[in-house]
C-alpha cells in the first residue's frame, strides 16, 4: 500500500491510489441460469393462452370512446335527457351513427387527482363489464363526492340502474321521433 502525505485536511485519510488487483468473477448459481432453448430471431415466439384470448377478445367487443371537448359536454347539457342516480347522474343523447361516446366528469370537490382518477377507472370498468347492454349514444356521467364513500359494487349498481333509465328514456324519445317522421310525411 501506497501511503500518501497527509496535508493537515482533519479526517481525511492516506489511502493509496492504485486500483486493487482483480479479483475472480462472480460465479452465478445454476438456478438462476436460463435453462435453455433456441435464443434469437430461430426461437419460436411464446402462444397465447385461453385466458389471454378470452380478454383480448372481450376488450375488442366494446370500444369505449371518450368525450373530451367541452363543447360536446355542453350539448350533452343543453339537450340531452338528465337522469340523477344517488352520487352520479347522466346526461345521455341518442346515437344515429351507432358509435357510443362516454364523457365522465369528476369536479375537484370529489377529491385529489389519485381519488378521481381511481373513480374514473371504476366507472370505466363497470361500463366495460355492462357493455352488452350499452346503447348506442352519448353519455356523460357527473359524479358527485358522494361516490368517494362507495365501493366498486356500489358504483356499479349505481351504472347499471343509470344506463336501464337512460335506455328506457332514449328507447320512449327515438319511438316519439320515429312518430313525428312519419306524421311529417
Amino acid at each position: 500500500r501506497l501511503l500518501l502525505p497527509n496535508f493537515g485536511v482533519p479526517g481525511e485519510e492516506n489511502l493509496s491510489a492504485q486500483q486493487p488487483k482483480a479479483c475472480q468473477e462472480a460465479r452465478i448459481p445454476p438456478s438462476y441460469v436460463d435453462a435453455g432453448g433456441a435464443s434469437g430471431p430461430q426461437s419460436a415466439a411464446p402462444t397465447r393462452t385461453a385466458a389471454v384470448e378470452r380478454l383480448v377478445s372481450s376488450a375488442d367487443q366494446f370500444q369505449l370512446h371518450s368525450i373530451s371537448k367541452s363543447a360536446e359536454f355542453a350539448e350533452l347539457r343543453s339537450s340531452g335527457v338528465r337522469i340523477r342516480g344517488g352520487a352520479m347522474s347522466l346526461t345521455c343523447i341518442a346515437s344515429n351513427d351507432g358509435d357510443t361516446r362516454v364523457g365522465i366528469s369528476i369536479p375537484r370537490k370529489v377529491g385529489n387527482a389519485v381519488v378521481r382518477n381511481r373513480i374514473r377507472r371504476q366507472v370505466k370498468a363497470c361500463l366495460r363489464e355492462i357493455s352488452a347492454n350499452v346503447q348506442p349514444g352519448r353519455y356523460a356521467f357527473l359524479v358527485y363526492p358522494e361516490v368517494v364513500r362507495l365501493g366498486y359494487h356500489q358504483i356499479l349498481e349505481i351504472v347499471r340502474s343509470l344506463m336501464a333509465q337512460a335506455d328506457v328514456r332514449l328507447a320512449a324519445g327515438q319511438s316519439a321521433l320515429e312518430e313525428t317522421n312519419k306524421d311529417s310525411r
